[in-house]
């Protein structure tokens, strides 16, 4: 009978059975990051300089991000579609993009680029974090969108929530994202939540949820002469004398990691937390001819940590919602001792590891957060986070025999987001 378009949380244009309807969405975000040295590398990232050089930190104003959304539904409520898009940078990408069929409240397919089911804070929209950055462990291996299909439901009245995906190799940050796979096998990514008192009505236990994941899969370029690098691991392992002039290219290996947490919503209080580990087998080789024997063998990797944040909803009013936040978090990256060592023609024995100098690399980091957001109404929100992070880090190379060094680091971030 018609058309009707509208604003409703967000713009609309929809047919009068509700059949088709299209929304149009997205937000923005200006970000000041302020440091108190400038020199230190990103090593644990907590904080992502989107745009910005990857080894030394700045004092800067930038667009963290500028999303726009179109969604919505056709021929039914129950055939829908996202694609998003970033805007900020110097190119727009395709972040979301799927199509989703609810076929049951228990059996629900999806197909597209998404993110998969691993990580509560990484499943949390970006707009809608109570911290400006999430957890460096997320940031890590929260696995950001990829490409694949999932199934997913709730069971007996929502107390029981799943999510499985078969999805392009893992990898780190987004890589795997708006590309097709690198090699003939897949990943694998599952995730559980329980809600043990979804249909009560007390308020101390009704929002309780507890969750774990899971995932698997081989990763990295074919080739050895592109990809990701062994620096990308820590983003930033500390800048020294490469013994073939070069970095090393990841070419492969194998990755599988698992999470476990909480989250837990009291009236005005909300509690979460995480933990994440995984471990990694790579395969490095030299960019350069200079090593002639091919590929080094698998080498292992582990990485844990995780994080515990509170909240608290102290002003609930609609021109003024305040709510204070506190972080905790910690990680942990460790490979493992030295690989390989050979004699070139005219010189003493050279020592390969997985790391570009180094052949052991143990770095320990902890993060404490401070932080507030302050709600004019539902689209505008102001957040200010001061940061108080420690670096922790023990190298052992072959011309280092050993040096240790713990840095702390005061940051401060300031964001401004406004949705539509």
């Amino acid at each position: 009978d018609g058309l009707n378009a509208g604003y409703d949380k967000n713009f609309y244009i929809k047919s009068s059975d509700n059949n088709f309807r299209l929304n149009l969405s997205g937000f923005i975000q200006f970000q000041g990051n302020i440091y108190e040295g400038n020199n230190i590398p990103d090593r644990a990232m907590p904080v992502f300089n989107a745009g910005l050089g990857t080894i030394n930190r700045a004092d800067t104003f930038f667009l963290r991000r500028a999303r726009f959304k179109a969604s919505g539904n056709v021929v039914s409520p129950d055939i829908t579609f996202a694609l998003e898009a970033e805007l900020a940078g110097t190119s727009a990408t395709l972040r979301d993009g799927y199509i989703n069929y609810h076929a049951r409240d228990y059996a629900e397919i999806r197909v597209g680029q998404f993110k998969p089911p691993f990580s509560l804070e990484n499943l949390e929209s970006d707009a809608d974090i109570e911290t400006i950055e999430r957890a460096a462990i997320v940031a890590l291996l929260g696995l950001d969108r990829r490409v694949g299909a999932q199934l997913s439901g709730k069971l007996f009245d929502g107390r029981i929530e799943y999510a499985g995906m078969v999805l392009n190799n893992l990898g780190f940050g987004n890589q795997g994202q708006n590309a097709s796979d690198t090699n003939g096998d897949k990943a694998v990514a599952g995730r559980v939540v329980v809600n043990p008192f979804a249909t009560s009505d007390n308020k101390w236990t009704k929002d309780l949820s507890l969750f774990a994941a899971a995932a698997t899969g081989n990763n990295g370029p074919t080739s050895a002469s592109s990809g990701l690098t062994v620096t990308d691991i820590v983003a930033g392992v500390p800048s020294a004398p490469v013994v073939f002039g070069n970095t090393v290219p990841y070419i492969g290996g194998n990755q599988t990691q698992f999470d476990v947490g909480m989250s837990w919503i009291i009236d005005r209080f909300r509690l979460k937390g995480e933990y994440i580990w995984a471990h990694l087998n790579r395969r490095d080789v030299p960019v350069t001819s200079t090593y002639p024997y091919g590929a080094l063998g698998l080498h292992p990797i582990q990485i844990g940590g995780g994080y515990v944040q509170l909240s608290y909803v102290v002003l609930d009013r609609p021109h003024a919602t305040i709510v204070p936040v506190i972080k905790y978090e910690t990680m942990h990256v460790r490979g493992d001792n030295i690989v390989s060592s050979f004699t070139l023609d005219s010189g003493p024995p050279v020592v390969m590891g997985r790391f570009v100098n180094p052949a052991e690399y143990d770095n320990n980091f902890q993060a404490l957060t401070l932080g507030f957001s302050w709600f004019v109404n539902p689209k505008l929100k102001f957040m200010a986070n001061y940061i108080n992070e420690r670096l922790g880090e023990d190298v052992i190379g072959s011309t280092l025999l050993r040096q240790g060094v713990d840095t702390n680091q005061n940051i401060f971030l300031f964001r401004t987001q406004l949705k539509f």
